[in-house]
């Protein structure tokens, strides 16, 4: 007989995999803690984006729309790829602490540790998620309303930073 529940434990796993793929890809915990992680995810993630964010490809995907209808639009879903996000996270932190009140009495506190690791990972992860969607978001915009944009370039480095809209990035222009 097939576990049923056996399907949801391989699908967490491999999904906690993922996040933590998605933070090592970024320098991993130490990159989050110095603040690198930023920096190393604008340098590989902004110029494939700002590529990409080409007129043709706006006007395939979203046909006939004006340039602030699209950027309404583009703002639009981004801010719903990030509710999404959030809720999956906030429900995968969720059910790590309700099931440490299954597993830490029957461990004697043993797997506490672990589900810390879990929790964070998934924090960690969401973050370098839903940074990149304001990334693409940030270079689709500067696609549309023709900015040009260079991670490679300091300057350019401050303004990505400032758009993405992280309340950090506003204290390192200071």
């Amino acid at each position: 007989m097939v576990d049923p529940n056996q399907n949801d434990q391989d699908s967490f796993k491999r999904r906690f995999e993922d996040a933590k793929n998605e933070v090592d890809e970024v320098g991993g915990l130490s990159a989050f803690k110095s603040g690198e992680w930023f920096l190393n995810l604008i340098r590989k993630c902004f110029s494939n984006y700002y590529d990409r964010a080409t007129a043709d490809y706006f006007s395939a995907k979203y046909p006939g729309l004006g340039e602030e209808e699209l950027l309404a639009k583009i703002t639009k879903v981004a801010a719903s790829n990030a509710a999404i996000v959030g809720g999956m996270v906030g429900l995968a932190v969720s059910a790590d602490e309700v099931s440490s009140f299954f597993t830490a009495p029957t461990s004697g506190g043993l797997s506490i540790p672990i589900q810390v690791a879990i929790a964070a990972t998934a924090i960690a992860a969401e973050l370098i998620v839903v940074t990149r969607m304001q990334l693409k978001l940030v270079a689709e915009i500067a696609k549309i309303m023709h900015v040009p944009l260079d991670p490679e370039d300091p300057e350019d480095i401050l303004i990505i930073f400032a758009f993405t809209g992280i309340p950090w990035t506003v204290e390192v222009l200071k």
